[in-house]
């Protein structure tokens, strides 16, 4: 009898434990329940237990839920194909037999599989855990990119990578003599302190935002390498002035000549004003736009007299008058020669015959505007060849432009000055900006085959001009 009980036990399908109790056999138990197409039961169907020793029978719990894992790889039999085939508990107390498990809601992931995690929300939804085809989910996340999430991204970042271009380097796609990117490259300084401040605000929209957090990180991305760029073309072109001594304490080398380039804004700064620059710093030429010819003369003047005077004015407005102060140990000069094109004032005066002084031309070129980009134009160009045709020639004024703009990008065989001295980032307008902020639009050029540059220095604001004085000193090279 006990023979035949023992055989009978061991024939029934093998049972599973679940907390002290055991599955009636499983056949019989599935039998009837719904099930859902991959063969697990569906949410809420229980199974009806049995007590220990199967003597007190033990309601159906509806908690109890069956689910069958994802396949496995086939391997080599061994111990861990006896414990699939006839099942085993994990360190957790759950029961798993033949790749199933029985569970109630609320326990822990299954055992043995790391479950997927699925981020929405990123690229275009194209972010997701990678599963492999055993069913198991690789560690960590694997971004996918989906075509749509290519599609923001190009979208998002090819624009601003074209913004970027125009506002820090439109040479490069020569656009520094049109409208707008001329403007915007002039205020270099300011471009960096904005990009700056949009990387750190698109970068806090991207960590707000999550469906379009990796589109504004690449155009943070774009944006920082833009302004890193641009900060580095300032520092290359330098920010720092040569510091000049007040003629009085300096010693002049032999031959040396002191040009001083003041724009006065409608007289503004008055003659006093420019005597005292003249006299403090012992300028041989001075050069003043916006001045009237009363304001030139009465500068000359005041500062000893020791100055040939000249004036040019192309309309009655002061806007279009310029003075030049030419020191009497340079030589005697002739008549002033007009830009052809008219311009604010520009003009050139040359030594008569027999003198030996340079060439000088007194520049004021037309703004940028919207309407007169042509003339500003033509005006740098005409002042930069101004220089390059006349040996020894001395250039110097405002010229409404950086070393950015077309007219300026090579002036050789001339040099700049600002640029020589590595000072060329220092603005000069408008003189009530921090010098980092404005735009280096007054300039010094000279022939390098004749002149060598000692020094450059960009002067504090004097009287009511928004132009800043620049000095330089030079002496005959060789």
């Amino acid at each position: 009898m006990r023979r035949a009980a023992r055989r009978r036990r061991l024939a029934r399908p093998r049972h599973r434990r679940l907390r002290g109790h055991r599955l009636v056999d499983e056949r019989a138990a599935l039998r009837g329940l719904p099930l859902r197409p991959d063969g697990g039961l569906l949410a809420g169907a229980g199974l009806r237990r049995e007590g220990r020793g199967g003597r007190r029978p033990v309601p159906r719990r509806a908690a109890v839920q069956h689910r069958l894992l994802l396949p496995r790889p086939s391997r080599a039999a061994g111990p861990a194909d006896a414990v699939r085939r006839h099942g085993r508990r994990d360190g957790g107390g759950r029961a798993v037999h033949a790749g199933r498990e029985v569970r109630r809601p609320g326990h822990g992931r299954l055992h043995g599989q790391r479950q997927p995690r699925h981020r929405r929300g990123d690229v275009g939804r194209g972010a997701r855990a990678h599963v492999r085809r055993d069913g198991r989910a690789r560690s960590g996340l694997r971004l996918v990119v989906t075509p749509r999430g290519w599609a923001w991204l190009a979208g998002s970042t090819v624009p601003a990578a074209l913004l970027a271009v125009v506002v820090v380097w439109p040479q490069g796609l020569g656009l520094a003599g049109v409208y707008g990117p001329a403007q915007l490259v002039a205020l270099r300084g300011l471009t960096v302190v904005a990009g700056g401040c949009a990387v750190v605000g698109v970068a806090v929209l991207a960590l707000l935002i999550r469906r379009a957090r990796w589109p504004l990180a690449a155009v943070a991305g774009v944006v920082a390498v833009a302004t890193v760029f641009s900060a580095g073309v300032l520092w290359s072109r330098g920010v720092w002035t040569d510091r000049v001594e007040p003629a009085a304490s300096s010693a002049s080398g032999e031959g040396e000549v002191r040009v001083l380039a003041f724009n006065t804004l409608y007289d503004g700064a008055g003659p006093s004003v420019v005597a005292d620059l003249v006299t403090a710093y012992g300028a041989d030429v001075v050069v003043l736009p916006e001045t009237s010819a009363a304001t030139t003369s009465r500068a000359a003047e005041l500062a000893g007299g020791a100055f040939q005077v000249f004036h040019h004015q192309v309309d009655a407005g002061i806007t279009s008058a310029t003075g030049l102060l030419v020191a009497s140990s340079l030589g005697t000069y002739g008549e002033p020669q007009p830009d052809p094109s008219g311009g604010l004032g520009s003009f050139t005066v040359r030594p008569v015959a027999g003198g030996d002084g340079p060439p000088i031309t007194a520049v004021h070129a037309w703004p940028p505007t919207g309407d007169a980009m042509a003339r500003w134009r033509d005006d740098t160009v005409w002042a930069v060849r101004r220089c390059k045709g006349g040996e020894g020639a001395i250039v110097a004024g405002d010229f409404n432009a950086t070393l950015d703009h077309p007219a300026l990008r090579s002036p050789e065989p001339c040099a700049d000055a600002a640029a020589e001295r590595d000072a060329a980032a220092v603005g000069t307008w408008p003189a009530g900006w921090p010098w980092w902020a404005g735009a280096p639009i007054d300039h010094v050029l000279a022939d390098a085959r004749a002149w060598e540059v000692v020094s450059f220095s960009v002067l504090g604001a004097a009287g009511g001009s928004d132009h800043r004085p620049v000095l330089a000193v030079l002496r005959p090279a060789g």
